[in-house]
C-alpha cells in the first residue's frame, strides 16, 4: 500500500482510530464477560440463601409439630384445657392452664 505523502495526518488518524476501536472491541469483550460471571455468582448466592431458608422453614415447621404432638399426648393439659373450657369462670383451671403456658413459654423454642 502506498502512503498518501500529501497528507500524513490523515494516515496517523486512521492508525489512532483503528486502535481506539480494538481498544473499545476488547473493553465490550471484558465488560460481557464480567457481567456473565457476575450473574452466576450472584444466583449462586441467591441460591444457596434460598437452600439455606428453605431448610430453616422446615426444621422450624418440624419443631412446632413435635410441640404439637407434645401437647396433644400430655393428659394434664389436655384435662385442664377440658376443664377450663367447661368451667370457663373458674379461676382454678385458669391458672392451672396459664402456668402451663408459661412453663412452655419458658422452656421452649417458640
Amino acid at each position: 500500500m502506498k502512503l498518501n505523502t500529501k497528507n500524513p495526518g490523515l494516515e496517523l488518524l486512521l492508525i489512532l482510530a483503528v486502535v481506539i476501536l480494538a481498544i473499545v472491541a476488547a473493553s465490550y469483550g471484558y465488560y460481557l464477560r464480567q457481567k456473565t460471571e457476575l450473574e452466576k455468582n450472584t444466583g449462586d448466592q441467591l441460591n444457596a440463601i434460598a437452600d439455606l431458608k428453605a431448610s430453616q422453614i422446615i426444621r422450624w415447621r418440624q419443631e412446632r409439630l413435635n410441640d404439637a404432638l407434645l401437647i396433644q399426648n400430655d393428659w394434664s393439659v389436655i384435662e385442664t384445657a377440658r376443664n377450663f373450657l367447661e368451667h370457663p369462670s373458674d379461676g382454678e383451671f385458669q391458672e392451672k392452664l396459664a402456668s402451663l403456658t408459661n412453663a412452655w413459654k419458658r422452656f421452649s423454642t417458640f
